[in-house]
């Protein structure tokens, strides 16, 4: 499915969510990360779980000017939450790369996750997250990805707040 724009020539690194790794022809064995990752459906904390290997792969490979490609079996879910990750960690409110300097000093709230969400589902038009990975994901921003961030208040994003969350891009 993914395995057209994973060999296309503007692609310098890729993380597979996918539960299967692929055969792809990169310049180093470091530009390639199998996280293999089930939905919440089937475990309710795969995302999590991987989501620091997937932002600190896509760090490293970001801060070298690379272009990464993320991908899972259907794009809709798994990859867009994991996107949303990146984007909320690794970059500034005007979508520039910032190594995470903006996001070290940022409380994470529901509008900033919509907002991004949003974002990215301009790029990603089928992307359907659910709202346990939502959820996963904003628990691991809260969790501040080793960056200590300021107690929750009341417009920090609960999860009964993700309910409408995965209908914003259908």
């Amino acid at each position: 499915m993914f395995g057209a724009a994973a060999d296309s020539a503007d692609i310098d690194c890729i993380l597979n969510c996918d539960r299967e790794s692929i055969s792809v022809s990169l310049p180093s064995a470091e530009a390639y990360l199998h996280l293999p990752t089930l939905s919440s459906k089937f475990d309710r904390f795969s995302l999590f779980n991987n989501l620091h290997s997937a932002v600190n792969f896509a760090q490293l490979n970001l801060s070298q000017g690379k272009r990464l490609l993320v991908c899972c079996d259907n794009g809709e879910d798994i990859s867009v939450c994991v996107c949303l990750a990146i984007l909320m960690s690794l970059f500034d409110e005007k979508g520039t790369y910032d190594d995470g300097k903006s996001f070290s000093v940022t409380r994470v709230t529901k509008w900033d996750m919509r907002r991004r969400l949003v974002y990215v589902c301009k790029f990603a038009t089928n992307a359907r997250p659910s709202r346990g990975n939502l959820r996963q994901v904003f628990n691991f921003l809260i969790a501040g990805n080793g960056v200590q961030q300021s107690p929750i208040d009341e417009t920090t994003l609960h999860p009964q707040d993700l309910k409408n969350l995965d209908r914003i891009c259908l």
